[in-house]
C-alpha cells in the first residue's frame, strides 16, 4: 500500500511539473509576441535564448526568431517609407536644402537599408529639373511680353543660377526689365493725370522700389508724399 501511494504521489509530482512547464512555456511565449508588437526586438530575442535555455524546442525557437525578424524588417521598412513621404513632402514645396538634410539624416538611421543612396540623385535630379522648368517658363513669358509673370519667375531663377549659367538669359533679363520700367511709367503718368491717387501710390512705390536708382524714381520720389495725402483724402471721401 505505503509503494502504491509513492508511486502515486511520484505521477502527481512529475503531472505538475509537466503543467508548470507548459504554463512556463506558454508565459514566454505570450510574453515573445508582446514585445514584437511593441517593437521591443532585442528583448524578444533575449526572450527566445531563455526560453531554448529551458525548454529546449528548436524548431519552435526557430520560428520565434523568425517572427521577431519579419516584425523588425516590417518595422523599418514602414519608417523608412515615411522619411521617404517627408521628403517628398520637402520636393514638392522645392525645399531642396531641407530635403537633403532629411535624406542625410535617414541615411544615418537606417545605413544598412541604403535609403540616401537613390534620394541623394533623386533630390539633385528634382532641383535640376525645377530650375530647367523655370527657365523654359521664364523664356516663354518674356517672349510674349509678359512682363509680369517674368519678372516673378526671373526673381525665383535668379536663386539657381550661377554667374555662368544666367549669361543666356541676360539679354531677355534686360528686355523685361526695360518693358516693366516702361510699363510702370506709363501706368503711373495715367494714373496721376486721371486722379486715381491711391493707384498712383501704389504705382509709384513699386518704381521706386524696383528701380531705386533711376532718374524716373527720384522723380516720383519727389511726388509721393503729394499722392499720398491725396490718397488718403480720396479714401476718407469714400
Amino acid at each position: 500500500m505505503l509503494q502504491l501511494v509513492s508511486e502515486n504521489i511520484m505521477i502527481s509530482e512529475t503531472a505538475k511539473r509537466i503543467a508548470f512547464r507548459d504554463q512556463d512555456r506558454r508565459m514566454l511565449r505570450d510574453a515573445i509576441h508582446k514585445e514584437i508588437l511593441d517593437g521591443h526586438f532585442d528583448v524578444a530575442l533575449n526572450l527566445v535564448e531563455q526560453m531554448a535555455d529551458s525548454f529546449s524546442n528548436e524548431l519552435e525557437d526557430k520560428q520565434l526568431r523568425s517572427d521577431i525578424f519579419a516584425a523588425r524588417d516590417a518595422l523599418i521598412e514602414h519608417r523608412v517609407h515615411d522619411r521617404i513621404a517627408v521628403i517628398d513632402q520637402f520636393l514638392d514645396r522645392h525645399e531642396w536644402d531641407k530635403a537633403g538634410q532629411e535624406v542625410h539624416s535617414a541615411g544615418q538611421d537606417y545605413p544598412d537599408r541604403s535609403v540616401a543612396l537613390g534620394q541623394v540623385e533623386r533630390v539633385r535630379q528634382a532641383r535640376e529639373d525645377y530650375k530647367h522648368s523655370i527657365e523654359r517658363q521664364f523664356l516663354e513669358a518674356s517672349q510674349r511680353d509678359d512682363v509680369d509673370r517674368a519678372m516673378v519667375l526671373m526673381r525665383e531663377l535668379d536663386k539657381y543660377l550661377t554667374e555662368r549659367e544666367a549669361a543666356p538669359f541676360r539679354e531677355a533679363a534686360r528686355g523685361v526689365i526695360m518693358k516693366m520700367r516702361e510699363d510702370l511709367a506709363v501706368q503711373f503718368k495715367l494714373s496721376v493725370q486721371d486722379k486715381e491717387w491711391s493707384k498712383a501710390v501704389r504705382v509709384g512705390e513699386e518704381i521706386m522700389g524696383e528701380f531705386s536708382n533711376t532718374k524716373m524714381a527720384g522723380e516720383v520720389q519727389g511726388m509721393i508724399d503729394t499722392l499720398r495725402s491725396r490718397a488718403a483724402t480720396e479714401q476718407e471721401q469714400v
